[in-house]
């Protein structure tokens, strides 16, 4: 048993996606996208606990190396979930990239150092190198959506409504007033037709 490091990182990875896999399709399921990816990161977290954890118990290769990554996603994990504003996720969006790249660059390194097996190879560098792509593809997405913003300013301004913002763009003059509710469920629309006050 001592020399089975490579079953142990393919058992650490494979666990941390299938519990990914199952939290999404049953507790989580149609949850919001902040609590989806949170409930990914806390798999995935697992998925590294487990290798740190049954490397040192089990073989003469411990990867003690593999606790911060578990920490860092149970914790970055835990918060999406508990997070519920979305300026806070918008301003999390820009720094779990660069966070993200540094933590696979670390994780390369340690990995090189302490694991001696073709699971290295196979297994781990192939991880880490979709990690980094996905912290990439992040910052780039983040870009092209500021670049945008810029670009196409939405219409109208946003107004206060007790503690919420509701976004408004009045155009025209006269009557009658017509209002446009998009996303808005049909079966409420005669509610609003038939109020005085929305002329």
């Amino acid at each position: 048993m001592r020399n089975n490091i490579g079953r142990i990182v393919a058992g650490s990875l494979i666990a941390g996606f299938l519990t990914a896999v199952l939290l999404v399709a049953i507790p989580f399921a149609g949850a919001t996208e902040n609590v989806i990816s949170g409930a990914v990161l806390v798999a995935f977290g697992l998925g590294w606990a487990l290798l740190a954890t049954l490397s040192t118990v089990w073989t003469d290769q411990p990867q003690r190396w593999a606790a911060v990554p578990a920490g860092v996603f149970l914790v970055v994990g835990l918060t999406l979930i508990a997070w519920s504003g979305s300026v806070k996720v918008v301003a999390l969006a820009w720094i779990w990239p660069p966070g993200l790249l540094a933590r696979v660059a670390w994780m390369a390194l340690r990995a090189r150092q302490q694991l001696r097996s073709r699971s290295r190879a196979w297994l781990l560098y192939p991880v880490f190198g979709i990690l980094a792509c996905a912290a990439l593809g992040a910052t780039y997405e983040n870009a092209q959506e500021l670049s945008d913003r810029a670009k196409y300013p939405m219409p109208g301004r946003l107004v206060d409504i007790g503690g919420r913002r509701l976004h408004l763009n009045c155009v025209g003059s006269g009557s009658p007033t017509v209002v446009l509710l998009p996303g808005l469920p049909s079966t409420l629309i005669p509610k609003f037709r038939n109020d005085p006050s929305f002329g």
